[in-house]
């Protein structure tokens, strides 16, 4: 799978003319601060190259497959002769993979089958491929494919690269992080911090938290995605806590009584921290007490006994279980998206899905992880903001007939998708920034 470095586009704009891609995904992105996505429905892969045009024995020799029906796709690339030349260069990419326990395995992971086609990295059916990621991050970095350098060495050699406004605000790097995200299993109960608390993070703890920076992200789905976010109302909390006996076991009475006959946000608050702070076997006996109870219920879906079932296989006795009744529970279709600001909780269950979030790998924890859960600062850092369901959801703004753009209220990235019918030639916007373009 070619994925590209976009230099920073000027004066002139571009036009692809039948792009036709190789999987039954519905995307070809780009990241300018973000990405672009360009949807299309048939099989063919192209690359971009500054190098000028590319005749179609040139690419089938690049191993892209250019079907012999596909219409004269040496008229893709004539028009852009002169603009490579001038204006935009392409620089294709080999990315890293991260093996994290929650991925789908082998071929069933879309994260698998990129980093195969990206690298030829040979697929193991009984390995975990969790995250693709393309940028310049240390922990999973991108290098140049031409000459294995470091996309990050290349942007500090040529800074040209990211236009000015770029250069203005972030320095000398790319200021977002793209991923594809293949989740088999629950991720960890979680909140990213904002940029003063990873500051603080990173000086206290710099083995824990790897950067200072901080990372407000979108995830837009791929397939049927489903993911806990943001606080439900506390009128629903109330109903739960109320109807479901085992939080009289995690909660404090003196604060669970307080908020369920005044809620207001300090008590909210409380009575959170009061769940999230349990010792180990008061929450495993809590959960098995649950869960037999709930089998005995003719209703028992009204208390998400089978989300409750799922992420229990996969973290026995584990506190986060519980948050379920805390946190939206949201299933998206493939194009929704997701925002997630600093200090909200959220945690992604099963589906594929692409991120882009500002550069940083900063993750504070509390449940249903293997991993440090710092109970203490993830408690201390939410926002405690209760939103309903269709609140979370983040709309794109219609661009053109083809564009669709998720512009999250921050200067790290956006995002942008195009879908192409068949046959259709499409002249890409002029962004002031660089791009990653990925093909799917």
């Amino acid at each position: 799978m070619p994925i590209f470095f976009q230099k920073i586009q000027t004066k002139l704009q571009h036009s692809l003319k039948n792009p036709h891609f190789k999987y039954g995904l519905p995307f070809l992105s780009f990241v300018f601060i973000g990405w672009y996505i360009l949807q299309n429905t048939q099989a063919c892969r192209f690359d971009l190259s500054n190098q000028g045009s590319l005749t179609r024995k040139e690419l089938q020799a690049h191993g892209f497959n250019v079907p012999d029906s596909i219409a004269p796709i040496e008229e893709v690339y004539e028009e852009m002769k002169d603009v490579a030349k001038k204006d935009w260069e392409n620089i294709r990419l080999i990315c890293s993979v991260q093996k994290y326990h929650w991925g789908s395995k082998g071929n069933e992971s879309l994260v698998g089958k990129f980093a195969e086609a990206n690298s030829n990295l040979k697929i193991n059916s009984d390995e975990s491929y969790a995250e693709f990621w393309m940028g310049t991050h240390p922990s999973g970095p991108s290098y140049l494919k031409n000459n294995n350098l470091e996309l990050s060495a290349y942007l500090s050699s040529n800074p040209e690269a990211l236009g000015t406004e770029v250069i203005s605000k972030f320095g000398k790097n790319l200021p977002f992080l793209f991923k594809i995200l293949s989740v088999d299993k629950p991720l960890s109960i979680q909140a990213h911090p904002t940029k003063s608390l990873a500051e603080k993070l990173f000086i206290q703890n710099p083995d824990l938290y790897k950067d200072s920076n901080h990372k407000p992200e979108i995830a837009i789905a791929v397939s049927k995605f489903e993911a806990l976010c943001g606080f439900r109302p506390k009128v629903e909390i109330q109903k739960f806590l109320k109807e479901i006996d085992e939080f009289h076991l995690l909660i404090e009475k003196d604060k669970l009584f307080e908020f369920l006959n005044t809620p207001n946000d300090d008590n909210f608050k409380e009575c959170f921290k009061s769940l999230m702070s349990n010792q180990d076997n008061v929450v495993a006996k809590a959960t098995e007490s649950l869960i037999q109870r709930l089998e005995k219920l003719n209703d028992k879906e009204i208390y998400l006994y089978s989300l409750v079932r799922r992420i229990h296989s996969s973290f026995p006795n584990d506190v986060g279980i519980f948050c379920v009744y805390w946190l939206n529970y949201l299933v998206l279709s493939p194009g929704e998206a997701l925002y997630l600001a600093p200090n909200e909780p959220h945690a992604y269950l099963k589906g594929n899905c692409i991120e882009c979030m500002s550069n940083s790998d900063n993750v504070v924890r509390a449940g249903l992880t293997p991993k440090f859960r710092d109970v203490q600062t993830l408690c201390k850092m939410l926002t405690y903001k209760n939103y309903l369901p269709q609140e979370i959801l983040f709309s794109p703004l219609v661009e053109d007939d083809y564009t669709l753009l998720y512009s999250p209220p921050i200067d790290d990235f956006a995002v942008a998708k195009v879908t192409l019918p068949e046959n259709c030639q499409y002249t890409l916007k002029t962004r002031q920034s660089a791009s990653i373009l990925l093909p799917l």
